[in-house]
């Protein structure tokens, strides 16, 4: 184990993680009620999509369980923390996945933000199940502690989907922040750490049972309306149907996180004069939902090419995310046969829209993302989860 690692463990880690489950105020006869935390807003990662942070939200206030009652379902891959330790410090789990590049990233960042910490918090990383096969490989000579979740048990308890989420638990043991914006750790850490441990929280209910316990949804709720479609021309209709599959050889730069988004893909050549006359329109709709879209610019030129038409100051630039992929694979499955040509995809995959992007107008495009963002909350209610529910259960 690395000595960064040795220091911040020999702090001790969390009370939470040695917390007995059965207890329960023994001798006062009262069970502990789940407090209620005002958080300040800038330690808050305004990048998660709202269904997933209203997940994370259901666990503030109640006593992390501790990884105990998991072992049977988790991994330690790498640097396992004694339990005897895990007592008295505030914690910070970061969840991730290695699913794709920008996700890979956040063990990196989380090991850096520890090494900046000084021992102001413990940091461990929580895999969850998705490409957990390449979790062990990635993770093996992480700085600190990595766990990984096998069946999604823990994650769904703890609130943790796709996005990469944040939860932290202060030195009593009770999750305090969660969805928490690393970029300010030295802040909320600083301040958390600052506080004598208060009391005992209630314990952490499980997912399935705090899902039993919502009042049952109504017949209509969630049902996104989204705008009805022009008829398609000059390529495949798609319309009401599941969308390809995001397939590119390479970003042009960062790649983009999709998760609760809604995709608009605007297939587009650098030769093609409509196809750079629009790309600012495609700028503005991009600039006016920030938070809610996606586009990407996808060519099947060579990455030469694109770099030649960018480098070129008398071009428009895109200020959404470009991508190449010469092998045309989903152009191939939406076939348009001219160009400029797009499809809009809620975040459950399905195309919304499709024609010519220079018809779609913003209006039309605030009707497609605040129905996405229904169906979204209709997600958050129960469906958001590695493990499915069981009527049995």
């Amino acid at each position: 184990m690395k000595q960064s690692s040795i220091r911040l463990l020999g702090r001790g880690v969390l009370a939470g993680a040695v917390l007995c489950l059965g207890l329960s105020m023994a001798g006062a006869g009262v069970a502990p009620e789940r407090k209620v935390f005002e958080t300040e807003a800038r330690w808050l990662d305004d990048r998660l999509p709202e269904a997933e942070r209203k997940l994370l939200e259901e666990t503030v206030g109640y006593a992390f369980p501790g990884f105990e009652p998991y072992a049977e379902e988790i991994v330690w891959l790498a640097n396992k923390p004694d339990d005897s330790a895990l007592k008295g410090s505030v914690v910070v789990l970061q969840s991730f996945t290695t699913a794709d590049a920008q996700r890979r990233g956040v063990l990196r960042r989380t090991e850096n933000l520890a090494r900046r910490s000084e021992g102001e918090a413990i940091f461990i990383a929580v895999h969850t199940p998705e490409n957990a096969e390449e979790a062990e490989r990635f993770a093996a000579r992480s700085s600190i502690p990595v766990v990984l979740d096998r069946t999604g048990r823990f994650s769904d308890d703890m609130g943790f989907w796709k996005s990469p989420a944040a939860v932290v638990i202060d030195r009593a043991g009770t999750i305090r922040v969660a969805g928490a914006n690393a970029l300010q750790a030295n802040r909320f850490l600083a301040s958390i750490n600052e506080e004598e441990p208060k009391g005992q929280a209630p314990k952490l209910i499980s997912r399935v049972d705090r899902d039993k316990k919502k009042p049952a949804a109504k017949p209509s709720s969630g049902t996104a309306s989204f705008p009805e479609a022009p008829a398609v021309q000059n390529a495949n209709d798609l319309r009401n149907k599941p969308g390809p599959a995001l397939q590119v050889q390479k970003y042009m730069g960062r790649e983009p996180n999709v998760e609760g988004k809604v995709v608009m893909v605007v297939f587009w050549a650098t030769w093609c004069g409509p196809c750079i006359a629009g790309i600012p329109h495609q700028n503005a709709l991009h600039n006016a939902f920030p938070d809610d879209l996606v586009i990407i610019g996808l060519t099947n030129e060579d990455e030469g090419v694109v770099n030649t038409f960018r480098s070129n100051r008398n071009n428009p630039r895109a200020e959404y995310v470009t991508a190449i992929d010469p092998q045309r694979r989903m152009i191939n499955i939406v076939g348009n046969r001219g160009i400029p040509h797009c499809i809009v995809m809620s975040s459950d995959g399905i195309v919304r829209w499709q024609g010519h992007p220079g018809s779609l107008t913003q209006l039309t495009m605030e009707a497609i993302v605040n129905a996405n963002k229904s169906l979204g909350a209709a997600a958050g209610d129960g469906s958001m989860r590695w493990i499915p529910d069981s009527k049995g259960d």
